[in-house]
């Protein structure tokens, strides 16, 4: 059985389409729990007429790590979907990562491709059909650690890999995602199906925010989650640096000069003959 996880925080707008998603599945040995990580608006209302087909747990508010991580303790099944209350499935999904998992059983998790639609803030569509970047499957930890092709919403995990690589990091804002697929890769083999069978949604200040917050956030991931026996030091210096000087170019642009400047000189003593990072340095002194 599959135990489909939905953390949601105030989406009582959308949330039901997620699960509907899910109901519509050509598999169907599954249960959905819903974990609502201390919604504020009308989600319990919203979801009362699916309280016969769904486990709802309620919790305080402490993050989506924590929402998923309570869901992994209530999860009775042998694997583990995971689904944001704002994306959607393709109803072959599950049946297809399935007979991936069955072709392959030394796979710890199966994740697929999705297409990114932009929305605004009563989700009308602004630009849709965006086909995310392709993936492959294997020994995928180096890949990863250089392109993060896996969206939380498209992934399948053998529950039994949470034993061994623990549940989401609750103190990481963001890249907490990042984070799980590295500390698995390293332990397992991933499949990648390269159809889009995952609708993955985004507002355009969850962008702009993506861009800065979630960079720093990717920097304590990659830290933390290097191996130098997987990857060479050079290698992993010009990744950070690539990251550090990706932040000074976006403060340099906000008018942040002096934290523009302090990420532009870690990049610099990361990989100081990177041409980007000079251009970089350019940059910053012709605003003076």
């Amino acid at each position: 059985m599959i135990s489909v996880i939905i953390p949601t925080y105030n989406r009582a707008f959308i949330v039901g389409k997620s699960i509907d998603s899910v109901l519509q599945q050509t598999y169907n040995d599954y249960e959905i729990i819903v974990v609502d990580d201390g919604s504020t608006d009308n989600t319990h209302d919203s979801l009362k007429p699916y309280f016969n087909k769904i486990h709802y747990e309620y919790k305080e508010n402490g993050g989506i790590a924590s929402a998923r991580n309570r869901g992994l303790e209530i999860a009775q099944g042998e694997y583990i979907a995971l689904l944001d209350s704002d994306d959607f499935w393709k109803p072959e999904k599950l049946e297809r990562q399935m007979a991936c998992f069955h072709a392959h059983p030394e796979y710890g998790m199966v994740a697929t491709r999705c297409v990114t639609n932009t929305v605004d803030t009563d989700f009308r569509t602004i630009e849709m059909n965006k086909i995310r970047r392709s993936g492959k499957s294997g020994w995928i930890y180096k890949d990863l650690f250089f392109r993060n092709f896996i969206r939380t919403s498209s992934v399948v995990i053998k529950k039994e890999c949470f034993d061994k690589v623990g549940g989401f990091d609750e103190s990481l804002p963001r890249c907490e995602e990042i984070d799980m697929w590295l500390r698995l890769s390293k332990q397992y083999p991933v499949g990648f199906i390269n159809d889009v069978l995952t609708i993955y949604t985004r507002r355009p200040k969850e962008i702009r925010a993506d861009n800065i917050e979630g960079r720093k956030n990717w920097l304590r991931v990659l830290e933390r989650n290097y191996d130098p026996e997987l990857i060479p030091k050079g290698l992993y210096k010009k990744r950070m640096a690539k990251i550090y000087n990706h932040l000074a170019e976006k403060m340099i642009k906000k008018g942040d000069k002096e934290e523009g400047q302090k990420h532009l000189q870690q990049a610099l003593s990361l990989s100081p003959l990177d041409i980007s990072v000079w251009k970089t340095y350019l940059l910053l002194n012709l605003k003076k």
